[in-house]
Parts: C-alpha cells; sequence; structure tokens
C-alpha cells in the first residue's frame, strides 16, 4: 500500500522536564530539587509527527521556531526522526517555545510554558497552497487559536483541506469555551476530531459523555475520539459508538501520551482499519509513551508497538482490550 503523507500543523517545543519527589506544590519560598532533569524535543506537531514517522506514515511539520539554539535543535531532530522539514520557518521576533513540565512519581505531569514562536506560525493564501500540496491529510492542533491572527490560519487550513478532498483532523487541546465561535465555524470541515477529558471540560463546561455527544453534534466529523487515560478511549462515530479498555501499565509520565494516541488512530483510519482496531493502536500508542520520560518516548517501529499489544493483550487476546 502507498505510504499516506501527513502535514501536521502545531506547535514545536523544547521541553523541560523535572521528575519531582513530591505530588504537591506550594507557591511559597522554598526550593523544589527535582530527582532527575534533563531536555527533550517536543510541542504538539512535532510529538505526533514522529510518532507517525515510527509506525509507517510520512509525516511533515507546518511551524515556526525562533532564531536561537532551541530552535534549531528542533529542525535537527524533526530531520533526524525523517520528518519534513520544509515549512518550519525561523523568526527572530520570538524565542523558540518552552515548556517545564513537572511530573509526579506517580507519572502525572503539570506543564508551564510559553508558547513564543509558535504564535506566529500564520498561513497566507500562498503558503496554504503549498502546505496543501502533495498530502492525503492535514492534521491541526487547537492551540493555533490563539495565535496573533486568533486562529484564522488554523479555520482556513481546515476549510481549504476538506474542500480539496484531504482527510482532515483536529486535536481539540488548547480550546476553551472562548473560543466557541472558532469551533463552531469548523462544522462540517473536520473528518476526525481528538479530545481528552479535561480539554472536554474546559470546552463544553462538562466533562461527562453528553458534553462529548453534544461537541459531536456541533461540529459533525465522521468521528469524535475522547482519550479518557486509564480508562480507555471512546469513539462516537455515525454509525454508533466504539469503546476500548486502557492498556494496564505502570505510567511514569504521561507528557505526549496525547499525541502518540492521535498517531495510532489516525494511521488506523488512513490505513482503513475499523474503529475498534483503531482504538486499540491508539490506546496501545499511548500507553508505551507512558512507560518512558519525556514525549519522544516511543515505539521504533510499528512490528514493535504489535509486539508490545501482543504482550499486553496475552491470554485476554485484542477482544478483552
Amino acid at each position: 500500500m502507498t505510504e499516506k503523507h501527513v502535514r501536521v500543523y502545531g506547535d514545536l517545543n523544547l521541553d523541560i522536564i523535572y521528575l519531582l519527589p513530591t505530588s504537591e506544590i506550594h507557591f511559597r519560598d522554598v526550593s523544589y530539587l527535582a530527582r532527575r532533569g534533563f531536555y527533550s524535543p517536543g510541542g504538539v506537531a512535532g510529538n505526533l509527527a514522529v510518532a507517525l514517522r515510527r509506525i509507517g506514515v510520512k509525516a511533515s511539520v507546518v511551524g515556526k521556531v525562533g532564531v536561537d539554539p532551541a530552535g534549531l535543535m528542533l529542525v535537527r531532530d524533526l530531520e533526524a526522526n525523517n520528518v519534513g522539514v520544509g515549512f518550519v520557518s525561523f523568526t527572530d521576533q520570538e524565542a523558540t517555545g518552552v515548556m517545564s513540565i513537572l511530573v509526579s512519581p506517580e507519572g502525572n505531569r503539570l506543564i508551564i510554558g510559553y508558547r513564543g514562536a509558535n504564535r506566529l506560525n500564520l498561513l497566507d493564501d500562498q503558503l496554504l497552497e503549498g502546505v496543501l500540496r502533495g498530502v492525503d491529510s492535514v492534521f491541526a492542533y487547537g492551540f493555533s487559536a490563539d495565535n496573533i491572527d486568533r486562529g484564522e490560519s488554523l479555520k482556513k487550513l481546515l476549510g481549504r483541506a476538506s474542500k480539496e478532498g484531504l482527510v482532515t483532523a483536529l486535536d481539540m487541546g488548547g480550546l476553551t469555551r472562548e473560543h466557541a465561535a472558532l469551533v463552531s465555524s469548523l462544522r462540517n470541515t473536520l473528518n476526525y476530531v481528538f479530545i481528552n477529558m479535561d480539554e472536554l471540560g474546559d470546552l463544553m463546561g462538562d466533562r461527562s459523555l453528553s458534553a462529548a455527544e453534544a461537541l459531536f453534534s456541533i461540529l459533525e466529523p465522521e468521528a469524535l475520539f475522547v482519550k479518557m487515560g486509564d480508562k480507555g478511549s471512546l469513539a462516537i462515530t455515525r454509525r454508533g459508538k466504539f469503546k476500548r479498555k486502557a492498556f494496564k501499565i505502570k505510567p511514569v509520565d504521561t507528557t505526549g501520551s496525547g499525541d502518540a494516541f492521535n498517531a495510532g488512530v489516525l494511521y488506523s483510519l488512513l490505513e482503513g482499519f475499523d474503529y475498534d482496531r483503531a482504538l486499540v493502536l491508539g490506546n496501545a500508542m499511548g500507553a508505551y509513551k507512558a512507560l518512558g520520560y519525556g514525549a519522544r518516548h516511543l515505539p521504533r517501529s510499528l512490528g514493535e508497538l504489535e509486539e508490545f499489544i501482543e504482550l499486553k493483550a496475552g491470554s485476554r487476546g485484542l477482544d478483552g482490550l
């Protein structure tokens, strides 16, 4: 089968990760010393693109970084992972985005950061024409709604891609009730929508199944995928609902697990797999990522991912997941 090509529109960041010895942080005049600290390439667009490449999907990024060592490092890392960077540009108006990620002993994380150059990731008509040329799918992230054009590039990208018959997908991360008008304007432009429970609460004011169904009614995609952490994942589709249990693991860092899930699901859909299989591969990618530190702890190949699924499924088989 011909290799699919996904163009990813979204953020590129330098992640600074601190593994904390405590789950409680208080704002007072003390210092918290991490058990470990390190730098890691990050940003939702880069995370998704690298994850897609690992499992056999051609991927390229539309992004913006600063003219600084962090920006150069991020671009070189994408190139080393065979991700296309022809639409990643440098700016001297802002520094590269930086995220400080605090990871608790239980593997939960808190992110404090500055998007920096990502806010300047804009698409004019000429650039948009090139971005849409020669790809099968466009995947965008909701954080772009807070770029300096207030989401106009995001809306233009998805609208044009849909009209040209490309597979369109949007992760709703970063979108809140303040973006209600923008969200409504995306109706009938999306094939697939991705959101986690906290994001659902931020956007709809409710973390319930009924809120997810309401969002599905607003956007009318082919499928809405709800990421529910250790409770698994759910697909609300035009043909009904599909749900799969999470893989039983002991997570050490969930940073990037949502992006890894997106990659597993999108790969499956582009290959024509059914929703059950897509959820299993998405859950597997998210679980694999959570077993290591940083957003790029990913399987090296589709074969390694399949081995992971077989190992975790065990005697239960895929039907037990």
